[in-house]
């Protein structure tokens, strides 16, 4: 495995990048004209793209006072800016192709989710009669980096070092070396993800972690349908994992278990593309999963059942084109992509002894989410799911449903809350609903209560700045209450305390010029109903990619 992530790594940053050439048709004089019709009248003439023109920006604009000074300018020297090649590896359209503001817009949500930039932006410029150029502003962030965190969280600590670079040699490549130290395991992970294989449409994702108790493997390679309109999806990916699984009651351990898990994934998709407001893709795959359990010396709790599944699966998902942008809603001082059209998945699988399963089962999952417009200043998005095994016996059973909703109360001012429900039944013995300082109880240590139910309340006020110190970081700030209870059978033994509540208050610190998480979090967070002993002001430190 590791001789195989070497070559895999060595074949993606050797291959050459594409060359687009522009059309002979494209020959026409390039002179501007006075005025740039608007993006009805392009679209309304027809007009194809003449030349895409990138203009990557360094890391500081100099063109600002705040961030022109010496120590700016040297990191902007220091700095190796994105290559076109990486850039334009991410477009939906070509020079020749027929101007759509559509997917001008699409591309720059792909943009958007690339660590490595920061608010890119898409105009049409120096238009001609039957041709119009497309002009593509990118500004870089800072992506090599020590990975020197602190975190506390759940009444425990968590520490890593290494290195790390999101955008390797200016190429879109992210590589990553890290030791962490967490309440699980000490590992050292080499990481390395490629959105653009030879700066094409093929994606490679590879993980390598020599742990403590055991180690983990994981490799993705895929094309995925990049775009409403693309037509095919390919995808092999595989996992190994052998370590030591830790439970506990009231977030003090009371056991471990050994589980070894290997997966494989095979499967081809294809879709028709965008039709009117549309996409519907079908994908067919095969997979491979066993799960090994066994005790550890002191194990006192029953130990999860092996499992091995094979089985043929088919996927149908559907995609409606209905995106929108905000700002400073989820993140602080970044735009913001928001999804409200309907968005569906439903996937069906039967794992057979003939093809080796310990089991004959039929293998359900389904998702649906929406996006909804209510009134000018308010947003609600909510989501569903199921999941099962169904035959003779049917097991890890869920459903559940969630809502999200925002009040715009003022340029710097957002209410949030969210509300979530989750109900099991015969879940598998490793994986019981849990909730604690991980899973929504800011408060609370790691994994406090268990069941097969869960309900949980969160209020949040939020508050957006336009303080950012050294114009590294804009400031946030805000207020919660985090109201949740978990109930029903579970494998591990805990007294159900009921309905727990939290309060607290934090400040965020939203990363402007680093390609690491996008806010830091320092919340101090009380626990209204834990028991006696675990009552206590809690200080929380974490980086996450949300406010």
């Amino acid at each position: 495995m590791p001789r195989a992530f070497i070559y895999c790594l060595l074949l993606s940053l050797a291959a050459s990048p594409h060359t687009v050439l522009a059309q002979e048709a494209l020959t026409e004089t390039e002179q501007c004209a006075a005025v740039l019709p608007s993006t009805a009248e392009l679209e309304a003439e027809g007009v194809r793209i003449r030349h895409i023109r990138f203009a990557p920006g360094d890391i500081f604009d100099a063109t600002k006072t705040s961030e022109n000074n010496h120590l700016y300018g040297l990191v902007n020297r220091l700095h190796i800016k994105t290559k076109t090649a990486a850039l334009r590896a991410q477009l939906l359209f070509a020079e020749g192709e027929i101007y759509s503001k559509r997917v001008l817009e699409e591309t720059a949500r792909n943009l958007r989710r690339l660590r490595y930039l920061r608010e890119p932006v898409l105009t049409p410029e120096c238009y001609s009669p039957g041709f119009v150029d497309v002009r593509i502003s990118t500004r870089d962030v800072w992506t090599l980096s020590p990975t020197l965190t602190f975190g506390r969280k759940g009444g425990k600590n968590a520490t890593s070092f290494g290195v790390e670079d999101n955008n390797f040699l200016g190429l879109g490549k992210v590589l990553e070396f890290s030791q962490r130290k967490d309440r699980n395991r000490d590992a050292r992970t080499l990481g390395y993800h490629d959105p653009n294989v030879g700066f094409g449409r093929w994606t490679l994702d590879a993980a390598l972690s020599d742990n403590s108790d055991g180690h983990s493997a994981d490799i993705r390679i895929e094309r995925p349908f990049f775009a409403l309109d693309s037509r095919w999806q390919a995808l092999a990916a595989a996992t190994d994992f052998d370590g030591e699984i830790t439970r506990s009651v009231f977030g003090t351990e009371i056991d471990r278990y050994r589980q070894k898990t290997q997966r494989a994934d095979l499967g081809f998709g294809f879709s028709n593309g965008l039709l009117g407001s549309w996409t519907t893709r079908y994908f067919f795959g095969a997979r491979f999963e066993r799960q090994d359990f066994s005790a550890l010396a002191g194990s006192t709790l029953a130990i999860p059942n092996d499992r091995k599944l094979v089985y043929p699966y088919a996927r149908i998902e559907g995609v409606q084109d209905n995106f929108d942008t905000t700002f400073n809603q989820d993140q602080i001082g970044r735009t913001e992509d928001q999804e409200f059209g309907v968005h569906y998945a439903i996937e069906l699988g039967q794992s057979l002894k003939a093809l080796g399963s310990d089991r004959t089962q039929s293998l359900l999952s389904a998702q649906v989410s929406d996006g909804l417009r209510i009134r000018q200043k308010e947003r609600l998005f909510l989501s569903a799911y199921t999941q099962g095994r169904i035959g003779a016996r049917s097991e890890n059973q869920l459903i559940g449903a969630s809502a999200r909703y925002f009040f715009r109360q003022a340029d710097n001012l957002s209410f949030y809350a969210a509300l979530s429900g989750d109900y099991g039944r015969r879940l598998d013995a490793e994986s019981p609903l849990i909730l604690g300082g991980e899973n929504g109880l800011r408060a609370y240590p790691f994994d406090y209560q268990y069941g097969d139910k869960r309900a949980l309340l969160t209020l949040e006020q939020r508050y957006y700045t336009d303080w950012k110190p050294f114009q590294l970081f804009q400031v946030g700030a805000a207020a919660f209450v985090d109201i949740g209870k978990v109930w029903g059978d579970s494998a591990v033994p805990a007294v159900p305390l009921g309905t727990l509540r939290d309060v607290g208050i934090g400040l965020r610190l939203g990363s402007l010029r680093a390609a690491r998480a996008n806010a830091l979090h320092i919340d101090l967070a009380y626990p209204v109903d834990a028991r006696t002993k675990d009552r206590g002001l809690q200080f929380i430190v974490e980086t996450r990619t949300s406010f």
